[in-house]
């Protein structure tokens, strides 16, 4: 899935969550990760994908999105 983009538009449904810090000594502040929208080929994929191998839509968009922003960290080194 690289069909992701780093931008979005106001009448997307955002989803953005907390990331606490893993260090110690240091004041948790909660960062938000960057939002990301899928286009409608791309979400129709996963849908497929999901129906056949009856893993949930949130598991199957947790590992796009990670491979996408492995990707984007690579490409920026």
């Amino acid at each position: 899935m690289s069909r992701f983009s780093r931008y979005s538009s106001e009448e997307e449904n955002l989803h953005q969550r907390r990331v606490v810090p893993k260090t110690r000594g240091t004041a948790d502040r909660p960062q938000l990760e960057k939002s990301i929208k899928i286009d409608l080929e791309s979400y129709q994929h996963l849908i497929d994908l999901k129906d056949r191998t009856g893993l949930s839509m949130k598991h199957l968009l947790h590992e796009s999105v990670a491979g996408y922003y492995e990707q984007e960290t690579e490409h920026d080194r």
